[in-house]
């Protein structure tokens, strides 16, 4: 029995990969006004929660997907 990659994994993907533009806007950010710099902090701190409760998901996920493979055996 092979599993397919579900939506989970797609979006883990997703976000991993756009974790270096959030870096690239902070770095623009630095000459400009404060506000600017601390709308893109809080953006961040928002895409990291959502990677980790992304990455915990994917655990729970895996933690699964192994109980019921080890039950049809």
């Amino acid at each position: 029995m092979t599993l397919k990659k579900r939506g989970l994994g797609r979006g883990l993907e997703v976000l991993l990969t756009q974790a270096p533009a959030l870096e690239g806007l902070q770095q623009s950010a630095d000459g400009e006004d404060g506000d600017a710099r601390t709308l893109i902090e809080m953006i961040q701190r928002e895409h990291l929660a959502l990677l980790q409760e992304a990455e915990d998901l994917k655990k729970l996920l895996d933690e699964f997907e192994s109980i019921i493979r080890a039950e049809l055996r």
